[in-house]
């Protein structure tokens, strides 16, 4: 319509309208990862979404699992023989592997980024949820009308930058209502463990300040925060509530039931696809972030609240 107007009022200019799906005829998507993205509940509903978008856009969809840039270039021979026409990238944390994977000048578009205390320049695409707003949102709530006055955050907040984005949603909140910040209320651990390992995470816990809320980077992490906690014999919500995030099927299952954030998995790997498909039929020198809207899933763990 926008285009028919514009040739009306003569402006002539203006570029012709096409078709997408006229530039999608027999396009080959990589989805490449750096891990076995089935062993992930999360990942499971994203890559469903994915396959049903491309089968409805009569793309071909290849996946390809890249652990190590010692076998980058396995990869680029892969893409080569496959005649790759665009790449999705997921659990891609790595900045060199991620500064390889875009050397390679094809349309990419990432699920989530690295974190970088040094402001990198994305020059690709990422579509994420939102997890600042959604996280800063449910910790006012808790603070206005649960009554918690101290957090802290389970999870090692520069994994990537959804982590850190909900660490400094608990900040944030904390900020706006006066709360002061004290870093021994947290579990900043790295990825080693320990959120895996009950007996590390409880040890962990205990040496802790204990706050009146655990804000957790994931639904998993605040299941095992969870768990940790029965060990410790700390009750949980009346002591402590825990908040996670992602909304994962088993987070109706635990005991307390897990409060969490919802993430609109079926959108997120539509979105990915839409990104990409626009990078692909209409090419740009310009980068950009797309957030996901998340909302508050109050359950057993914050008292429903």
């Amino acid at each position: 319509m926008a285009s028919v107007a514009a040739a009306e009022l003569g402006y002539k200019s203006f570029p012709k309208s096409f078709e997408p799906a006229e530039k999608l005829k027999d396009k080959k998507i990589l989805l490449l990862s750096t891990r076995m993205l089935m062993n992930i509940p999360f990942h499971i509903y994203v890559l469903r979404s994915i396959e049903n978008e491309l089968a409805r856009l009569n793309l071909s969809l290849l996946r390809y699992t890249l652990s190590s840039d010692k076998f980058f270039e396995n990869l680029k021979s892969y893409i080569e023989k496959s005649k790759v026409d665009g790449i999705l990238c997921m659990e891609f944390f790595d900045e060199h592997l991620i500064e390889q994977v875009v050397s390679l000048n094809l349309p990419i578009v990432f699920m989530d980024t690295v974190f970088s205390d040094t402001a990198p320049n994305f020059n690709y695409d990422v579509v994420m949820m939102e997890n600042l707003n959604a996280v800063k949102s449910y910790c006012l709530t808790l603070i206005d009308k649960g009554n918690c006055r101290s957090f802290g955050f389970v999870g090692y907040y520069k994994n990537c930058l959804s982590f850190y984005e909900r660490y400094l949603g608990m900040r944030d909140a904390m900020f706006l209502r006066n709360i002061p910040y004290d870093p021994r209320c947290n579990i900043l651990a790295g990825n080693d463990l320990p959120y895996s390992n009950l007996e590390r995470l409880s040890a962990l816990i205990a040496k802790a300040k204990l706050p009146d809320c655990f804000v957790c980077a994931n639904d998993y992490i605040a299941s095992m925060t969870l768990e940790a906690l029965k060990m410790l014999d700390i009750p949980v919500p009346e002591r402590i509530k825990v908040i996670g995030f992602e909304n994962s099927p088993t987070s109706k299952y635990t005991t307390p039931h897990l409060s969490t954030i919802n993430v609109d998995k079926t959108m997120l790997g539509k979105e990915l696809v839409n990104a990409l498909v626009n990078k692909m039929t209409r090419p740009s020198k310009h980068s950009k972030i797309t957030y996901i809207k998340c909302y508050p899933v109050p359950r057993e763990s914050t008292d429903n609240i």
